[in-house]
């Protein structure tokens, strides 16, 4: 990232103006895997802790 921004520092016509960076921090992400005779799989994990600091719950919200 550091690489990427001097790099628009020192060219800045590289990266169009209207361009934006954007940054998410998820507290919680939900995963499905397909299954062929539909009992997929659902898990969800949740933040624990700061949003700094590793650590994730997860949840089998399926089967």
């Amino acid at each position: 990232m550091a690489a990427s921004l001097e790099r628009v520092g020192r060219e800045p016509d590289l990266v169009a103006d209207e361009w934006r960076l954007c940054t998410l921090v998820p507290t919680d992400v939900e995963f499905w895997q397909g299954d062929k005779g539909r009992s997929h799989t659902r898990l969800r994990y949740e933040r624990s802790g700061s949003q700094s600091g590793p650590g994730w719950r997860k949840h089998l919200l399926w089967p």
